[in-house]
């Protein structure tokens, strides 16, 4: 099993005031279909300086695929963001690749 770092956004909604992106781990099986995933947003820790720097690399590669987005169960890569002009919640478009 192979893990990395993505992006996941958090919708605004009404306990959140405004969008949100996070960094979550997110595990593959063998044929690198997402698994699973963190729970917790992951925060860059190190036993050393150089451990630190290599965490924060793999947090930078995140940023090379697409937006991830929990939808109940599963995992989802977020299309555009558009907010209806008739209400303050945003309608997300996502691409309908489920992961579990």
């Amino acid at each position: 099993m192979t893990w990395n770092h993505r992006v996941f956004l958090i919708p605004s909604s009404s306990v959140l005031e405004e969008d949100l992106y996070v960094i979550k781990r997110v595990y593959y099986n063998e044929d690198n279909e997402i698994e699973f995933w963190s729970k917790d947003n992951i925060t860059p820790v190190g036993n050393t300086v150089e451990d630190l720097e290599e965490e924060l690399n793999n947090f930078y590669e995140a940023f090379n695929e697409p937006v991830l987005m929990e939808e109940g169960d599963t995992v989802v890569e977020v299309g555009d963001i558009e907010y209806d002009e008739d209400f303050d919640e945003p309608i997300i478009d996502v691409d309908l690749v489920d992961y579990h």
